[in-house]
């Protein structure tokens, strides 16, 4: 999870989830501040995904060499097992995190759970643009947005169960146990896992292994 409460000293507000959607997601944060200078913000996120909608000035963000600047009303998803990514954060700082759990951003926004993009992803489009802040019910308009984009994954097995294995078991697995758990081939289950997750159980398994150990 992404944490800035304490060292960075931002306002903090935290909205529910829709009860539909809490098996997938964490309640939704807001995060508000008005900065004297920069502050560069590092982390990873590890087995989870993060959309950050953005409601004030630019944010930057950066993995590697690879930089992209959210503007106003924009949104974009962020996932980096692998990498760090720097959060680059000026003046009036006022965003919403939403965190999804474990591999449950591919319900949502199955495209983006690719090989190709792991490390860095491009903006939602406009799914997220312009909703109003000042509103009462603006969870209530994130659910609804979240609610419509919600799609049953269809793979030869259920990733998102093995996913949730890996998780239980702190990342330890026998490879003779999982095959019999998803009931398919070894090379099977590495192409489907790849093609959700982007990358092999093996490296999957890895990270949730490190995660632990913080």
């Amino acid at each position: 999870m992404l944490v800035l409460q304490k060292e960075h000293a931002f306002n903090i507000s935290e909205y529910k989830t829709h009860k539909k959607l809490k098996k997938y997601l964490e309640p939704y944060t807001k995060y508000e501040a008005s900065l004297a200078d920069t502050r560069n913000i590092d982390f990873f996120t590890y087995d989870v995904c993060f959309i950050i909608i953005n409601h004030e000035d630019d944010i930057v963000f950066s993995i590697k060499e690879n930089t992209l600047v959210l503007k106003k009303n924009e949104s974009i998803i962020l996932f980096s097992s692998l990498q760090k990514i720097q959060m680059i954060l000026k003046s009036e700082i006022n965003f919403t995190l939403l965190e999804f759990k474990a591999a449950k951003l591919a319900y949502f926004f199955p495209s983006y759970i690719d090989e190709n993009n792991i490390g860095f992803s491009k903006n939602t489009g406009e799914d997220f643009d312009l909703l109003d802040i000042n509103i009462e019910s603006y969870n209530k308009t994130i659910d609804e947005v979240l609610l419509n984009k919600f799609e049953v994954i269809k793979t030869p097995f259920s990733i998102l169960n093995l996913v949730d294995y890996l998780e239980v078991n702190k990342g330890t697995y026998d490879i003779e146990s999982v095959l019999l758990l998803v009931n398919v081939p070894r090379r099977v289950l590495d192409k489907a896992f790849r093609l959700y997750m982007g990358m092999s159980v093996k490296t999957y398994a890895s990270i949730i292994k490190t995660k632990f150990k913080k």
